[in-house]
C-alpha cells in the first residue's frame, strides 16, 4: 500500500508543476470603452384623464378625447413611426373621511395612456404641442435611442478589447 502511494505521489508531481507552471502564464486583463451616437429615434408617452359624476360619462369623455389625440399623432408620425394605446383604467374618485367613516366616491377618473415611437427626433416639440392641443394632459416621459445601435455597440467592444489587450501586453512585458 505504501509503495502505490509513493508511486502516486511521484508520477503526480510533474503533474501539479506543469499545471502551476502554466497558470503563472496566464494575464487577466479587462477593457472599458464608452461610445457615444446622436440618438435618431424618440419615444414618447402620453396620457389622456378625465374626470366625470358616472363612470359612463368618464369612458365617453375620454374615449372622444383619446380619438382627437390619436388621429392627431398618427397624421404627424405618418409611415415613419409607430401609435399605440399602452394602457386604459377606469376608477372610482374616492373621498375617505378623517374621523374613519365610510369612503365617499366622489366620481369616476377614466385615464388613457399612449406611446408614440418617431424616427425623426427634430418632430418631437412639434408633436408635443400637437398633442396637448388635442387633449393630451398628461405626458409620462421621452427617451431618445437609436434605431439601430449594433455599429455603435461593435465600436465599445473594438475599444474596450483593444484596451484589454493593451493591458494585458503591459503586464506581460513587465
Amino acid at each position: 500500500m505504501l509503495k502505490r502511494f509513493l508511486c502516486l505521489a511521484i508520477l503526480g508531481t510533474p503533474l501539479l508543476s506543469a499545471q502551476s507552471e502554466r497558470l503563472k502564464q496566464q494575464v487577466r486583463a479587462s477593457g472599458e470603452a464608452t461610445v457615444t451616437a446622436k440618438p435618431d429615434r424618440a419615444q414618447i408617452s402620453f396620457g389622456v384623464l378625465t374626470d366625470a359624476p358616472s363612470a359612463e360619462v368618464a369612458t365617453m369623455q375620454n374615449a372622444n378625447q383619446s380619438t382627437r389625440l390619436l388621429d392627431t399623432i398618427k397624421r404627424l408620425v405618418g409611415n415613419a413611426g409607430e401609435v399605440k394605446t399602452t394602457g386604459y383604467s377606469v376608477a372610482p374618485n374616492v373621498q375617505y373621511s378623517p374621523n374613519g367613516g365610510a369612503p365617499k366616491i366622489l366620481g369616476y377618473r377614466a385615464n388613457n395612456t399612449v406611446a408614440a415611437t418617431v424616427d425623426d427626433v427634430s418632430r418631437v416639440g412639434r408633436l408635443l404641442d400637437a398633442a396637448t392641443q388635442a387633449g393630451a394632459n398628461e405626458i409620462g416621459g421621452i427617451s431618445f435611442t437609436l434605431r439601430n445601435d449594433e455599429t455603435v455597440r461593435a465600436q465599445a467592444l473594438a475599444e474596450a478589447a483593444r484596451k484589454a489587450r493593451a493591458s494585458a501586453e503591459a503586464i506581460a512585458n513587465a
